[in-house]
């Protein structure tokens, strides 16, 4: 008998880290044990929408909470009654009332953490229910501590700590899709390309590596900055673009699906991010064998290897003193990993590691 798992994520199954990971585990697991489906919140088609489908997956389309919470609450209790596990995947404890109702229904409710801080009034609603919230949850699973710490209460001793897995192998640094990538974007073999990967908005602040990059292109014009992604920023991002007169120089690609290849056509990494639950973009990274440049204060476990830069947001020169450096050092030869460093991080563990929490809690 197939057993359905029921996912509510922040927003949609558009293209984003909780999501993307999502579909490397649904794409893995045993459907002939778990399918999943999943609670969203825009009318449009999401991003992944046909993949689930095609996999044998629903799509309940909720309202929006805040906007219409009695309509939505009646509508998540319809949808949950079908369902034994309801996984909630939560950055900040709005998620409160679907764990709460869930498990007011007799449902087990696995808590996922994805983050490690929000913006002010989100922290301040996250405090304000993070512990009411402790209390109806059945199974707590984090990639990090910093995003344990942020979620469960202080000191909590039944985390599980479930990496964001991915195929560790299709990102290795490839020469071929460096050049394919490279023709296609119309950029020269000798430009040297700076680049990030994730949504456009102010948790990963694209804004603050705009500002560096003006400063990195006053220095030698053979710079240029690629943003991987697409988010709420980009209007902004763009204008502000055009006001400095980088459009030359600056590319949007919006979401894509063969982040590894757009990786490989990169020669530094940067993410100026605010916080990371764990740091996917930045592990992916890593075994394409960029130098990477971000926030000091991002959990140790994203920190694999040595050719990650842990650095002061306070300091812009600092940044651009070290990305400096590193760019008149570059050696295509060093690109290569030892892919045994990232085991923890195979897609393969991750999924046989939460298929078997799901069929403790089934059985």
């Amino acid at each position: 008998m197939v057993e359905r798992i029921l996912h509510c994520v922040p927003g949609n199954m558009d293209m984003g880290g909780i999501e993307s990971l999502l579909m490397r585990i649904y794409r893995k697991i045993d459907r002939n044990k778990i399918q999943f489906d999943f609670i969203v919140h825009k009318t449009g088609k999401n991003f992944f929408e046909d993949e689930i489908l095609k996999l044998g997956g629903r799509i309940y389309r909720l309202p929006n909470k805040r906007k219409h919470p009695f309509k939505y609450k009646q509508e998540f209790l319809n949808v949950i009654k079908n369902y034994k596990i309801i996984h909630v995947h939560s950055v900040y404890a709005f998620t409160y009332y679907e764990v709460k109702w869930a498990r007011q229904c007799q449902k087990s409710v696995i808590l996922h953490s994805h983050n490690s801080d929000a913006k002010l009034l989100r922290k301040i609603i996250h405090y304000l229910f993070k512990h009411l919230q402790n209390h109806y949850v059945s199974v707590r699973l984090s990639p990090s501590k910093q995003a344990a710490k942020w979620m469960f209460n202080e000191g909590h001793d039944k985390v599980v700590y479930l990496y964001n897995g991915f195929d560790t192998t299709k990102f290795q640094f490839d020469m071929n899709s460096r050049i394919e990538i490279r023709e296609q974007l119309g950029l020269a073999n000798n430009d040297y390309i700076i680049g990030c990967v994730g949504r456009l908005d102010w948790q990963k602040d694209p804004i603050y590596l705009l500002r560096l990059f003006e400063k990195l292109k006053a220095n030698d014009n053979a710079y240029k900055l690629i943003f991987i992604g697409d988010g709420s920023y980009r209007q902004t991002l763009e204008r502000e673009t055009h006001q400095k007169g980088l459009v030359n120089d600056v590319i949007f690609t919006g979401s894509v699906s063969n982040v590894p290849e757009y990786l490989s056509a990169l020669d530094i990494f940067v993410l100026p991010t605010r916080y990371e639950g764990l740091g996917i973009s930045l592990i992916e990274a890593q075994i394409n064998g960029l130098p990477v440049f971000t926030n000091k204060d991002v959990p140790k476990e994203a920190v694999i290897n040595q050719n990650m830069y842990l650095l002061d947001k306070g300091d812009s020169e600092l940044w651009v003193d070290a990305i400096n450096k590193e760019l008149n050092v570059i050696n295509l030869k060093k690109r290569k990993v030892n892919l045994s460093d990232f085991n923890q991080y195979n897609i393969e563990t991750v999924v046989k590691k939460l298929q078997n929490i799901y069929l403790q809690l089934l059985s």
